[in-house]
């Protein structure tokens, strides 16, 4: 079953975000939340249980060695088509992932990106 994921993040701005919160705080998250709007076979919401769903952070566009991650989720819930998972909950996100760097988001549901 392939899956079409419909997500706005923007990674990058989010992550200094979090480093000039950071910078005032002195303290790195362990979990950032996330959020998927997952839509079926025939364009509407998904509603059920997701069989896998995978994330990894990339200092590059353009893939390489992830710089966290693989982090993978079995059985996640999709409630009117929107999926939620902290990512770090299972693989905490190390501090060096909020140096100021952009990192790139790859998310795979069932095995497609």
């Amino acid at each position: 079953m392939k899956l079409h994921i419909l997500a706005a993040v923007s990674l990058a701005a989010f992550t200094s975000l979090v480093v000039e919160t950071l910078s005032a705080n002195a303290e790195c998250p362990s979990t950032i939340n996330y959020q998927a709007y997952l839509l079926n076979q025939s364009g509407g919401p998904l509603e059920g249980l997701v069989d896998s769903v995978s994330f990894a952070l990339y200092a590059d566009s353009t893939g390489g060695a992830p710089v966290w991650g693989p982090e993978m989720y079995n059985s996640v819930t999709a409630t009117k088509g929107t999926m939620t998972a902290a990512l770090g909950s299972l693989s905490p996100l190390p501090p060096s992932l909020f140096d100021g760097a952009p990192r790139w988001l790859e998310v795979h549901v069932n095995g497609a990106s």
